[in-house]
């Protein structure tokens, strides 16, 4: 079974023999010379739109951050910590007087 397969490819490989190579023209090298310098690169700058794209969202991470910051940092100024009883019983009103009196029973 290999020698058949051996000699299929043999026999294509023969049959090529007969084909010539492809010729360059002599003027391809001056004219693929020519076309590569006539060529224009493409600009080094970016395009303004881009450029203006890319400020703008900038700026508004900027604005983001800041304002975030701005809360943050509000929050934990308001919060103070509480120093003794008597400010715990002002903030959850337990300072008021009692319904029931139990001193004139």
């Amino acid at each position: 079974m290999d020698t058949n397969i051996e000699q299929q490819i043999e026999s294509t490989l023969n049959s090529l023999d007969p084909i010539q190579r492809a010729e360059i023209s002599p003027f391809f090298k001056t004219r693929m010379k020519g076309m590569l310098t006539q060529i224009q690169p493409e600009p080094a700058f970016i395009s303004f739109k881009f450029t203006f794209a890319m400020a703008t969202i900038a700026i508004i991470l900027t604005a983001n951050t800041f304002l975030l910051y701005q809360r943050f940092n509000q929050n934990t100024k308001t919060e103070k910590p509480v120093q003794n009883i008597g400010e715990i019983s002002e903030i959850y009103h337990l300072n008021s007087t009692p319904v029931l009196e139990y001193d004139n029973q």
